[in-house]
């Protein structure tokens, strides 16, 4: 049984009880117990209603081809099942824009023609497998193949693209932050969302279809 299957009487609630109950036998337990009974729900509260409403938003939005597609598909179990997954990820997620993307990736799954339910919940699990960080990447490597590179947006996430030395006689920081900024793009790699192409690294169709789903 897979993470989504466990959205309303989760495991994750039944661990939250455990760690109620011994959190009064541990020294520290104190400083945790209200990350367990109070922050934890009450910020998968907050984000479940934000991705509510930003769903809210965008069906509003919609053009009557796609809003007659979302009233035909919405009581269809596969697309119930990728609001779902939508709602799982949203729960986890630890950005707003994360959940904004994955609430276009949900509306964009249940209203496009040329996508089914399958192909969305696919595009959209890939799109839980990679973190914040390496969806910059993936959205900068777009744009460096035939899109342009837009200035402000390699100004604006300057920290996460600039380039890192891996030349000798370098500190420790800069290894380990090269280390991981060659993990992210290998992870991007093994996903199929980025090839090499020549020295440098491009995205692939997979890729762009995943940034398209998230209105990226």
């Amino acid at each position: 049984m897979s993470d989504r299957d466990h959205l309303g009487d989760a495991p994750i609630d039944k661990i939250m009880s455990v760690f109620k109950g011994v959190s009064s036998l541990v020294p520290a337990g104190g400083f945790f117990a209200e990350i367990v009974t109070t922050l934890i729900p009450n910020q998968r509260i907050e984000r479940i209603t934000t991705f509510l409403k930003q769903l809210d938003d965008r069906v509003e939005l919609l053009e009557e081809k796609e809003a007659q597609r979302f009233y035909e598909r919405k009581a269809d179990p596969e697309y119930i099942a990728l609001f779902e997954d939508g709602a799982f990820h949203a729960a986890r997620s630890t950005s707003e824009d994360r959940i904004k993307y994955i609430s276009s990736a949900v509306i964009n799954g249940m209203t496009r023609e040329h996508i089914s339910a399958v192909e969305a919940r696919h595009l959209l699990g890939l799109l839980n497998e990679i973190n914040d960080i390496e969806m910059v990447w993936l959205c900068h490597l777009s744009h460096k193949r035939g899109l342009g590179v837009p200035d402000e947006y390699y100004e604006k996430h300057y920290d996460i693209l600039k380039p890192i030395s891996r030349s000798l006689g370098q500190a420790d920081e800069v290894y380990e932050a090269a280390a991981l900024q060659d993990s992210y793009k290998d992870h991007l790699e093994r996903l199929r969302l980025i090839k090499l192409s020549g020295k440098d690294h491009c995205t692939t169709t997979l890729g762009k279809m995943v940034l398209k789903l998230a209105d990226l």
